[in-house]
């Protein structure tokens, strides 16, 4: 995989680079530090911040930083991603859960890219297609897979 800056990795960097950004992410919500002791993500409250509220519908409890939207369950997810322009209304994920979601999108020529993380759970979603679609299967397949999460 390459992003638009033309960095290069794969599924199991990225897999690994999230588990590492849970368990920052959630040592900074227990000490309130803005990183983890021998994390090598030093800046990840930044990453992860909450910069600009979204308008609606995706105003309930979510927020864009940078690159990343921060959700709180149960909302609508998919706001960076295509998929609100093609239906007349997105569904809503985490029906009874109260857990943030932070999650991140993408495309480029001939691919799609959804990632989710979810710190209550440890887990984390990656989606990636290669194909040119009217919609964003990425985002549908990983807003899929983790309504399959929260219901266990």
């Amino acid at each position: 995989m390459e992003s638009s800056q033309g960095i290069r990795s794969t599924v199991r960097d990225i897999l690994k680079w999230s588990q590492t950004s849970i368990t920052a992410y959630n040592d900074k919500q227990k000490t309130g530090q803005g990183y983890s002791t021998g994390s090598s993500l030093k800046q990840l409250s930044k990453q992860m911040s909450s910069l600009t509220p979204f308008a609606k519908p995706f105003d309930s409890g979510s927020s864009y930083g940078t690159g990343w939207v921060r959700a709180q369950l149960p909302t609508i997810l998919g706001a960076v991603s295509c998929n609100p322009s093609f239906v007349k209304s997105m569904p809503t994920a985490g029906h009874g859960r109260n857990e943030e979601v932070i999650y991140h999108q993408g495309s480029m020529v001939d691919y799609k890219f959804s990632i989710f993380l979810n710190p209550s759970t440890l887990s984390a979603i990656l989606v990636l297609t290669n194909s040119i679609i009217l919609n964003d299967a990425a985002d549908w397949v990983g807003q899929l897979i983790l309504e399959a999460l929260l219901d266990q």
